[in-house]
């Protein structure tokens, strides 16, 4: 037989047996002519079932499980494996955990029988044991919260079907808060009302970053979610719509206390003043229903367009309570900003000044370290020497002049 991965839980032979010990003991337990029937099973606490509103809570749910069976176990037999699935529980790490099947084993010298569902609706995870089994249970749902593989990472929610979803692991962010340009104030509010309110205050809370693109929304978020990690927490970012009650039990099972980022906002939040909007109010729904269990949870709600955003979601406190404007970068910030993007390549007072009135943002003078780099290679100069020349690059192809409101007609149509 191929030899077993370390890290595989799927036991790959039916008749695979682990342990010799307690053998006699499955025998007697799955034949014994006097087994319970399934209401005294109930009534005797020997039977619990985990159920979930969507196939990749399930699957989680089924790999904590298993993982946990596999280290407790004295003795194990798979009784019956009907099928199995792939499941990623890290970043580029796979495994496979039975789907369709179930196991018996032994633990404390006793007996249980793990059952998994997938194709029934609701799918499920049940246990069975010859005695009381709440000791064990209990010790699974704290698995299942606090020890499961989506705790303490970063992850990406993406749609997966017409209901379903499922998360991509993400590489934690290296951005701190020292790299977000902006103004001091408002950076070390916006510190306290993500980190600091985790940390010392129960509940939820959202904020919202709001400005033109390229002012430093989404690297501020890229700072929250990395100061949450190191921190302990658990964060996400939804980019697109879901089934709220599935979202709902996704980060009240598996991940509260945890950041959410919710970027362009707008797209799923807008005014029913400009359309009807169906969602909205499930959303809505969904953000009350956490405040009133207390769920720690804390929305980092970005958009570019704040004026096109539902009052109910705007201007109702307690759904997000704080709205943080990121403005076009001022002289002293395009300053900084080229500190930060060009550490070592001294660039003079001359040069930064080149950058001023441009309407530039963050994004733009990432852009211009980008084509100095460029610049520098082709030309065999340093990128000091080069940067007047990146500047005019990127303010050719960037720089829009703001438009007036309403109709302009040129001079040179009138003459």
């Amino acid at each position: 037989m191929a030899r077993r991965k370390k890290d595989d839980i799927l036991i790959n032979m039916s008749s695979d047996v682990y342990g010799d010990g307690e053998l006699g003991s499955f025998t007697n337990f799955l034949g014994k002519p006097e087994s319970p029937t399934p209401d005294e099973v109930r009534l005797q606490k020997n039977t619990y079932t985990w159920t979930s509103l969507s196939a990749y809570s399930h699957s989680v749910t089924a790999f904590v499980i298993q993982r946990f069976i596999r280290k407790i176990q004295n003795d194990m037999l798979v009784l019956r494996r009907e099928n199995s699935m792939e499941f990623t529980y890290d970043y580029n790490k796979r495994t496979s955990i039975l789907s369709d099947g179930s196991i018996a084993f032994s633990y404390q010298n006793k007996v249980f029988v793990y059952t998994i569902t997938s194709e029934a609706h609701p799918a499920s995870n049940t246990l069975t044991g010859s005695g009381d089994i709440s000791e064990l249970v209990a010790q699974i749902n704290a698995e299942i919260k606090w020890r499961n593989p989506l705790r303490n990472k970063h992850l990406q929610i993406v749609q997966s079907g017409r209901r379903e979803y499922e998360c991509l692991f993400k590489k934690p962010p290296e951005i701190s808060f020292d790299e977000v340009i902006c103004d001091p104030a408002m950076k070390e509010d916006i510190f306290d009302q993500t980190i600091l309110h985790f940390e010392k205050i129960g509940g939820n809370n959202g904020i919202i970053l709001h400005g033109k693109p390229g002012t430093g929304k989404s690297l501020c978020c890229q700072a929250i979610i990395s100061e949450a990690l190191k921190r302990g927490f658990s964060t996400c970012f939804l980019t697109t719509q879901v089934d709220y009650a599935i979202l709902n039990e996704f980060l009240t099972k598996f991940l509260s206390p945890c950041i959410v980022v919710m970027e362009d906002i707008d797209s799923f939040g807008e005014s029913r003043e400009f359309r009807p909007n169906y969602d909205l109010s499930d959303f809505l729904q969904f953000l009350s229903g956490l405040y009133e269990n207390e769920e720690k949870i804390v929305f980092v709600a970005t958009t570019n367009y704040i004026e096109y955003l539902d009052a109910a979601i705007a201007d109702r406190p307690m759904r997000f309570n704080r709205k943080y404007k990121f403005e076009l970068p001022s002289p002293h910030e395009i300053d900084m900003l080229i500190d930060l993007y060009f550490k070592e390549d001294h660039i003079s007072p001359t040069q930064k000044a080149l950058c001023y009135n441009k309407r530039f943002t963050g994004s733009h003078i990432k852009e211009i370290q980008r084509t100095a780099k460029l610049l520098s290679h082709k030309r065999q100069k340093p990128i000091a020497e080069v940067f007047d020349e990146a500047v005019q690059i990127v303010s050719h192809n960037f720089y829009i002049p703001e438009r007036k409101a309403g109709f302009h007609i040129s001079d040179d149509r009138l003459s």
